[in-house]
């Protein structure tokens, strides 16, 4: 993944009330964070929007100009969005180091054909939807892709299964389960029979008139 050239100031003053003066200019308060004391930033929404819309757009290694500052080398860890629009109110960064490895939580995204096991009417259940993972700041992938289509009724997908982008490691046990193909819901086919014309009553039961 390449980086992203996106310029920002150093902001003054923090809180709400400033956070929302930006946002009425235009702008997006974030935080840099990572060598020394965290750093408060103004970034521009428009060009952040079209970053994060991208692609791997959620976790962007940024080439940051920071007006007084100079580069700075970032990827997006984290994002506040507005409930209703999905607007960025507020971003996270961190500051990485070219040749340094980082630590990042992506989606695990299930691809491919039809689990064996959901066309014999299974249910297929995702117990893990995100991930930390250790790599490069230009190898972060979009997601983990997990390919389940092997899985039959019973049967279930680990940590230990996936297989990788070159440079990524899961930081997580290898035993974790990732899905599981569940047995199909039994339906209730019991119904309650109407006593027979002309059958005798059960004891403390009152005959139907």
């Amino acid at each position: 993944m390449s980086a992203f050239a996106l310029k920002a100031t150093v902001r003054e003053g923090n809180g709400k009330g400033a956070a929302r003066r930006l946002r009425r200019q235009g702008q997006v308060p974030a935080v840099l964070y990572g060598v020394g004391e965290p750093t408060h930033l103004a970034l521009n929404l428009r060009e952040l929007s079209r970053i994060t819309h991208s692609h791997g757009g959620d976790h962007a290694v940024l080439d940051l100009d920071v007006a007084g500052l100079g580069k700075r080398l970032a990827v997006i860890c984290d994002r506040q969005l507005d409930n209703v629009t999905g607007v960025v109110l507020h971003c996270d960064l961190l500051e990485v180091q070219k040749g340094h490895q980082i630590r990042v939580t992506v989606g695990i995204e299930i691809v491919g054909e039809t689990p064996l096991g959901v066309r014999e009417q299974g249910i297929l259940q995702q117990q893990l939807h995100e991930v930390a993972i250790d790599c490069l700041p230009d190898a972060i992938p979009e997601a983990i892709l997990v390919d389940a289509a092997h899985l039959k009724v019973g049967d279930s997908l680990h940590v230990g299964d996936v297989k990788l982008p070159k440079g990524v490691s899961i930081h997580a046990a290898a035993d974790t389960t990732i899905c599981t193909v569940l047995a199909p819901k039994l339906k209730d086919t019991e119904t309650t029979a109407a006593p027979a014309e002309g059958a005798v009553p059960a004891e403390g039961e009152t005959p139907a008139a």
